[in-house]
């Protein structure tokens, strides 16, 4: 059997082939649909991100500690809470349902864009950690520092952050700097 004949014969749809055969009809809507579920559910996913919801913070931190402080441990909680959400992606199941039961499916065209779509954040957590594996590969200093500077910005506490500026006499003085708003800063860069 071709690649393509195999191809189309996994994904419910007939492929043309240079040799002028006629493609078969295209798919139904009810799986161009399931298509379009999937990739809604993978850019809401994305969306949903606790970086991506946070993005803004960056260059303009909540104007107060608290709210800063509220930020990291909502991460914090993500990461070690109940979904394991590694990369800030609220997983809806849990890692034992998503890993259960691995069978043939009955109907591949209906299934794949069903699992894409039902498990969108758990296959995002997992191309994030197999990019951190990769990196760590290509440049571990780089890929070991940023963990470790994730893991010191949500298990240290938020003292550990603050810091003082010298300024000349005309300015002030001393300035403090740092505190939650850069522990934020550090989160969301590592």
């Amino acid at each position: 059997m071709r690649r393509d004949d195999l191809l189309g014969a996994l994904l419910g749809i007939g492929m043309a082939t240079a040799a002028g055969r006629a493609a078969a009809p295209a798919p139904s809507p009810m799986v161009a649909d399931s298509w379009s579920a999937a990739q809604a559910a993978w850019s809401a996913a994305l969306q949903g991100s606790w970086l991506w919801r946070h993005r803004a913070s960056f260059l303009r931190p909540p104007p107060t500690e608290d709210e800063c402080e509220a930020l990291c441990n909502e991460l914090l909680q993500m990461m070690v809470g109940a979904g394991r959400a590694v990369a800030g992606v609220s997983v809806p199941l849990s890692w034992d349902v998503f890993c259960g039961e691995f069978r043939a499916p009955d109907h591949p065209a209906m299934r794949v864009p069903s699992n894409l779509a039902r498990c969108a954040a758990h296959y995002i957590t997992i191309f994030f950690v197999i990019g951190l594996l990769g990196a760590s590969l290509g440049h571990p200093v780089l890929a070991f520092g940023l963990c470790a500077l994730l893991v010191i910005a949500l298990a240290s506490p938020p003292e550990v952050f603050d810091a003082h500026l010298l300024l000349p006499a005309k300015w002030g003085g001393v300035r403090e700097v740092g505190g939650p708003s850069l522990r934020l800063r550090v989160a969301l860069v590592a």
